[in-house]
Parts: C-alpha cells; structure tokens; sequence
C-alpha cells in the first residue's frame, strides 16, 4: 500500500474539479443530441460550410431532456453510456498507412465525447465511488493521467462547443409562488427543440473503417467525413 495525498490536498483538487465539470456538462448539455428518439447516431452537431460536399447534410427536429443513461454516472450506467453515444474503439477513423500498417485519425464530435467521458469518470470518482487515504500504485498511476487529461479535455470541449455554434434559443420556465405571482424565472435547456444534424454517414464511415481501412486521400484543411466520403 501506497500512502495517498493529504486529505487537504485532496479535498481542494476535488472540489476545482467538481467545479469544472459542472460548467463543462451545463454547456456540453446542449451538445449531446437524440436521434429520433434514440442515442447514438443523433451527435451531429457540426454544420459544414464546404459546398463543395458532395454528401448533402441533413438535419431534424431534436428535443432535449435527461437521458438516464447521461446523466447517472454510475459503473452500472457504463456500457449503456459507451454504446449510445460512441462506435467501438472511441470513434477513431481507420486510415491505411502502408501495407502493414494503418493510422487512427480523430473525429472531432467523437474526440469531444471522448473528453466527456474522460470528465464523467473523474466525476464518477467523486460521487460514487469512495476512495480512502491509501491507494494502490495503479490506481494512482491512473487518477494522475486522468487530471492530467481533464484539462485538455475542457479546453478542447469549450473550443469544439464553440465551433458548434448552436445558437437555439432556449426559453425560461417560470417560478411561482403559491398566489400564482411570477417569483423567478430559469433556462435549463429541456424540452428545447434544436436542430440536430444527422449523423449517420459520421458513424457508417468510422464503423466502416474498422473492417476496412479507408486509403488515404488528398488532405485539406477544415476536411470532414462528408467533404471526404460523403
């Protein structure tokens, strides 16, 4: 047995986490889309401007609530939670490098959900499991690849919701007391319609690719899966 960090220590780099992932999961809330009722192949967020696509992007009507699967972060909740929003091996595209060898290239909604689950499992961490002062060696190993990931993972959701620019407008529900007067008013994004793109060539290619690596092409900047093999 390894002797933890100081319950101080601890305590405080907890509580910075909690703090982040709670801004994190309020702006990645209106990230994270149904498709028809079901998880998984609703995650198009992003609304590519190449008109030269030859794969014509689609969009629907997508209204937002509480998914259980989302937002229980429990072990029980873990394959459920993998299964509904992300392909096999975390969504990364298959490209042929030479004969022998192929590359995995990233795919920004599934890189974003990647970092989602990274910051769900920290999360996890605090409110469900319950860790002691003293920790084996991996557990440790693994706790400090994961702070070390989570920052990246922030920046780079705040930079993709950014990029994502979903501008629905999100009206209040208002708060009254028991004379029916109006007391306050509150946005919290549910039954919000937005318009979702549809994923599902996103999710056809990268499935795909698994069986058989896509060759290489011609790379440009601001490439997307339907610019390339739509």
């Amino acid at each position: 047995m390894a002797e933890g960090r100081p319950f101080l220590s601890r305590s405080i780099e907890l509580t910075i986490i909690v703090t982040l992932v709670s801004l994190v999961i309020l702006q990645e809330y209106v990230a994270i889309t149904m498709n028809y009722g079901t998880l998984g192949h609703g995650l198009g967020l992003f609304k590519h401007a190449d008109t030269n696509s030859k794969h014509r992007i689609s969009y629907h009507n997508v209204t937002f609530g509480e998914p259980k699967v989302l937002v229980n972060p429990t072990d029980g909740n873990d394959a459920a939670w993998q299964e509904a929003l992300m392909p096999d091996d975390e969504g990364w595209l298959l490209v042929k490098y030479n004969e022998t060898m192929n590359l995995k290239h990233g795919v920004s909604v599934f890189h974003a959900l990647h970092c989602l689950k990274m910051i769900r499992q920290g999360l996890k961490q605090i409110l469900v499991d319950k860790p002691s002062t003293h920790r084996r060696h991996d557990h440790e190993d693994n706790e400090f690849l994961r702070m070390n990931h989570i920052p990246h993972c922030i920046s780079y959701l705040a930079q993709y919701i950014s990029c994502t620019g979903d501008s629905t407008i999100e009206s209040p529900f208002l708060m009254q007391d028991s004379s029916g007067h109006i007391t306050d008013h509150q946005v919290d994004g549910r039954e919000v319609v937005h318009r979702c793109k549809d994923t599902s060539l996103v999710w056809d290619v990268v499935k795909k690719s698994h069986k058989n690596p896509v060759e290489q092409w011609e790379k440009q900047d601001g490439d997307t899966i339907e610019s390339v093999f739509g």
